[in-house]
């Protein structure tokens, strides 16, 4: 099963994430939000700078539910959107990163 993350500004959809059962990404963004921008969430790197973890970029991230739901989120802020639907129920805390530490957001 596919989720999705319908991106929602005064609300209209103005952007789609659609996240793989395979970890494979297909994005729709709001018009107005830059390239570089659109790059660096769909690389995973966006997590890097919001979440805290370091300077590396961990591309991996983007395969994960979590990852997407709050970047998505968090970005609200941005002004690109304003709300987010998606069929995605984010996990009770704690959550863990595949080395067994947990993720706190």
């Amino acid at each position: 099963m596919s989720l999705t993350w319908r991106l929602l500004k005064a609300g209209r959809e103005v952007g789609r994430i659609e996240l793989g059962d395979d970890g494979t990404v297909q994005a729709q963004w709001p018009p107005d939000m830059p390239r570089d921008q659109q790059r660096s969430v769909e690389e995973g790197r966006e997590s890097v700078y919001q979440f805290g973890y370091s300077d590396h970029p961990r591309p991996e991230m983007a395969r994960w539910p979590e990852y997407w739901h709050w970047v998505l989120n968090l970005l609200r802020s941005s002004g690109w959107w304003d709300q987010v639907e998606t069929n995605f129920q984010p996990p009770e805390y704690p959550v863990y990163d595949e080395e067994g530490n947990p993720i706190v957001y």
